[in-house]
């Protein structure tokens, strides 16, 4: 199936000029600020959408709209809300440029060539029903005739080619109109139910993170929210482990591995951004070969009145709350955006240079 549309730049949105300035390292300045009501505000402005960073310094946001805010800040509507579908999740830049998303139960890529068309093609899976909890999952399968458990999360492509799919419980490779299996969640005690991944992220490297979540036995209390020492790793050659985070980092006071791992993030090299909180502060934090450091942070508290300034500022001491979703396009580089659960001021678009 092939949809053709064609790409429109939504020019109200339009936030270009020359006084606008870049991040410098250990700063992070506002991208966009998406009016309310904008094509922009319904791709970046809801956290439970989900945003992409290509290497030519665009962004893009997922909900309900597919929209792109080019590297010279202007906001363009990809794909609008018929085209989208009322099903969706995640959301990848491919090498060659075009994007993969889940819609439905289908694994979608959008090309836009240089008159600005638009070009909407399956990449994998069948339409209908979904796979449940509790079917046999092959070693490898047919993409098109594959069922996918929901929607399908599309992460990156690995250096071998391979594009990673992240399924329910299953992680996929895609290559040559053939999913591979690369890891299933196992239940980690008998009468836990429905393992699900929760949040999913891969590097540079092709490395894949995950955490993952079960329903808990009946009379038995709820399992606990993931913690960044529950990231699970993919490596890929193969190796199943944990992720290698100290348990102290500079700048928190508590004990990093034991903190909820909010939204995570490759670091376009072979390292992950992790968005993660206490009592004191948010922050994203930066693992990589065993250390940890805090790029981002905004202390709690410093909410009322919030605004963003037109100036970029210390990332260390944000007057505003971190939006919820993080993208990288290239090393120490990053964008984050979504408004963070409703708490207020995380209504812009950042750009992160980390130190």
């Amino acid at each position: 199936m092939v949809l053709v549309a064609v790409l429109i730049g939504t020019s109200g949105c339009h936030q270009g000029g020359g006084r606008w300035k870049p991040p410098a390292p250990g700063q992070a300045a506002v991208l966009l600020n998406p009016g309310q009501g904008s094509l922009a505000e319904r791709a970046f402005g809801d956290f439970t959408g989900t945003i992409a960073a290509g290497r030519d310094g665009s962004v893009y946001g997922l909900d309900q709209y597919l929209v792109r805010v080019t590297p010279d800040r202007r906001v363009q509507t990809v794909l609008y809300e018929d085209q989208v579908g009322q099903t969706y999740g995640g959301l990848a830049v491919l090498p060659d440029g075009s994007l993969a998303f889940g819609s439905g139960t289908v694994l979608k890529k959008v090309t836009v060539d240089q008159e600005g068309t638009v070009k909407v093609s399956v990449l994998a899976g069948a339409t209908g029903r979904s796979r449940t909890p509790t079917r046999a999952v092959p070693r490898t399968a047919n993409a098109a005739a594959h069922h996918f458990r929901g929607v399908p999360l599309p992460l990156g492509v690995r250096p071998d080619g391979s594009l990673v799919i992240g399924d329910g419980d299953v992680v996929w490779a895609l290559a040559k109109e053939r999913l591979t299996r690369l890891y299933q969640l196992r239940r980690p005690y008998r009468a836990a139910t429905n393992p699900r991944l929760v949040e999913t992220a891969m590097d540079a490297k092709g490395t894949v993170y995950l955490t993952a979540y079960y329903d808990a036995p009946k009379n038995r209390p709820a399992a606990p929210s993931p913690r960044i020492s529950d990231v699970m790793t993919i490596r890929a050659d193969g190796t199943v482990g944990r992720l290698a985070a100290p348990a102290r980092s500079a700048g928190i006071a508590g004990v990093l591995t034991s903190m909820p791992a909010y939204t995570m993030a490759g670091d376009g090299a072979d390292g992950l951004y992790i968005l993660t909180g206490d009592d004191r502060a948010n922050y994203v934090v930066h693992v990589h070969a065993g250390t940890a450091m805090v790029v981002a942070r905004h202390l709690n508290g410093n909410r009322s009145g919030c605004r963003m300034p037109s100036h970029p500022v210390d990332a260390m001491n944000l007057p505003c709350d971190l939006p919820w979703n993080i993208a990288a396009s290239r090393p120490g580089s990053l964008v984050m955006a979504g408004n963070a659960g409703g708490r207020e001021g995380a209504d812009s678009i950042l750009q992160i240079a980390a130190k």
